[in-house]
């Protein structure tokens, strides 16, 4: 029960300044700050994967894996090496099916699971360890009813 309620919190919490934390994010993990600096690709020339590189810290690099009809598959920034910012996976038709968040390689808070561009499934993580919620709690959060 205990891990209900401070689940609720963080997502309550974490709604109250959403614009002011949506804009801060987006900032932090900017495509643009990032310099292209290769591709790897298969046998038969098609491109796997994308490597960027951040413009001021050489530390921070984004991953961009593709499928073979060359949709985009997932989005990982790292920073030294570990997984440490959003992560976005698509399906082969390009559609967004996972996003979650990444702190020193261990899933952090709100991770959603879509299907048709519509919330399905949600998840909260602590440290790489999720926050059970029982089945009334998640379809009211998944919902907003």
């Amino acid at each position: 029960m205990r891990n209900i309620k401070f689940g609720i919190l963080i997502v309550l919490f974490g709604s109250c300044n959403s614009e002011r934390r949506h804009s801060n994010f987006r900032v932090i993990f900017n495509e643009n700050d990032y310099n292209f600096i290769g591709t790897k690709k298969d046998s038969n020339s098609r491109r796997i994967s994308e490597y960027f590189i951040h413009k001021n810290d050489t530390s921070k690099r984004l991953v961009k894996a593709y499928w073979d009809n060359g949709k985009l598959l997932s989005s990982i920034f790292y920073h030294r090496r570990k997984k440490n910012g959003p992560m976005k996976m698509h399906d082969i038709n390009g559609k967004l099916v996972f996003e979650g968040m990444y702190i020193n390689d261990l899933q952090n808070g709100l991770t959603l699971y879509f299907k048709n561009d519509s919330v399905v499934d949600l998840q909260i993580f602590y440290r790489g360890r999720e926050l059970l919620l029982d089945s009334f709690v998640r379809m009211k959060l998944i919902t907003g009813q």
